[in-house]
């Protein structure tokens, strides 16, 4: 067998390696399950991200401008409308006047209208479907065909 002699900083450096990936899978041992250890390119935990579980983020539709909101009132169907979000981010209410819904995901639609019809339904239910909502679009300028959107 050949023998190979190793210089200290080499031995060090080996030594160094071991004790970080030592390091590593105990922390990852100990890290709560529903969270997952990103490593940007190291195996140094110093520059590990901690980021969510993809069940933990649950991004939801927020309402915007032309938005078509269809509104339904099981109990009380002449109250069912079809409502267009205003340019302003408010839209009107059959007997209950104006709320402002711009920005605000569907359950929190569902509460403010509950909250519009109070006075007027004793506690009321009330179903919101988004019924048609603003395409994505983008605006060409310039020497083309067609320019705008």
């Amino acid at each position: 067998m050949r023998s190979e002699k190793l210089s200290i900083p080499c031995l060090a450096l080996l030594l160094g390696l071991a004790i970080c990936e030592a390091t590593s899978a105990q922390q990852q041992q100990a890290a709560p399950s529903n969270h997952r250890m990103a490593s940007l390119g190291s195996t140094d935990s110093a520059f590990a991200v901690e980021r969510p579980a993809p069940a933990e983020r649950n991004p939801q539709y927020r309402i915007g401008r032309d938005d078509v909101l269809l509104i339904t009132f099981p109990l009380s169907p002449e109250l069912n409308q079809k409502v267009i979000v205003r340019p302003d981010g408010y839209i009107s209410l059959q007997s209950a006047g104006v709320i402002r819904v711009d920005g605000l995901s569907l359950r929190e639609v569902v509460a403010a209208v509950k909250k519009a019809y109070a006075g007027t339904l004793h506690d009321p239910i009330v179903d919101i479907d988004l019924a048609d909502f603003q395409k994505p679009f983008f605006t060409v300028l310039g020497q083309v065909g067609k320019p705008g959107q």
